[in-house]
């Protein structure tokens, strides 16, 4: 067994730093143009089941129109404690005052216990999730979905 180890860390150890180097390389060109860091706390129901989200959330939004939101943390639904680990791909567009986002791709870590449907925002083109930001003080930015008030960031 301690051969085997010894034999398959090397390797490991390889592809782990060349899929790093990789995600580096990709994401370095782009330039942000916002990003910010939150915790999120909703309760909704859902199909008559209470749903309660608390995660830690991202925002990154590029130059090139591009973006992610990544959400960790929990969700008990009706009870039942799950772990979300998601990372949303995401387009938007803005008119300088309202940003048009719509989520293209979400990618759920091999932690995210989750049920695959159960997702604060649609893979769904046809869904623009209206967004604004507000720069308030200190450093803090307001930002609203849909026009209501989602979470504080810095």
């Amino acid at each position: 067994m301690k051969n085997s180890i010894r034999i398959y860390m090397p390797i490991l150890t390889i592809i782990v730093a060349c899929l790093l180097f990789m995600f580096f390389l990709n994401n370095s060109n782009k330039k942000n143009v916002f990003r910010c860091s939150h915790e999120l706390s909703i309760d909704m129901k859902k199909e008559n089941k209470l749903v309660k989200f608390r995660t830690n959330t991202t925002y990154a939004y590029y130059k090139d129109g591009t973006g992610i939101k990544t959400d960790v943390g929990t969700m008990d639904l009706d009870g039942r404690i799950y772990t979300i680990n998601r990372r949303y791909d995401i387009n938007y567009h803005t008119d300088g005052k309202i940003i048009d986002v719509v989520v293209v791709g979400v990618h759920k870590s091999n932690k995210d216990t989750a049920p695959k449907d159960e997702t604060l925002l649609e893979n769904n083109e046809k869904i623009n999730y209206h967004t604004t930001i507000q720069s308030i003080f200190g450093g803090a930015y307001l930002i609203k979905i849909q026009g209501y008030p989602v979470a504080v960031c810095t």
